[in-house]
């Protein structure tokens, strides 16, 4: 019978840290997406000062942190402004990744 309550507790125990680990992960995931995202706008901004708003809803809609980072190198290299505006709303649509620019 006190094995029964031991692997009880040590079962209540694990599930109470697992429930504990997982929510601080999901917590640092959502941070290291928010500063991919802040990154990103940021680029945006500095390559293209006149970059519309909208551009940050379409980089707000990406929530693969690899899309994300091909997307700072993609922004660097695409010729202006339209060609940025294209590539971060087709990704944003369809959560791809961006072509070579």
């Amino acid at each position: 019978m006190s094995s029964d309550l031991f692997d009880y507790l040590m079962k209540d125990r694990e599930a109470e840290l697992r429930s504990g680990y997982e929510a601080k992960l999901h917590q640092q995931e959502a941070q290291f997406r928010e500063a991919l995202h802040q990154t990103l706008e940021d680029l945006v901004l500095v390559r293209f000062p006149s970059a519309p708003l909208t551009l940050a809803r379409d980089i707000r809609q990406i929530h693969d942190p690899a899309a994300l980072r091909r997307l700072m190198v993609a922004v660097q290299q695409v010729p202006d402004l339209a060609a940025a505006e294209a590539l971060l709303h087709e990704v944003a649509q369809g959560e791809g990744a961006p072509a070579a620019g």
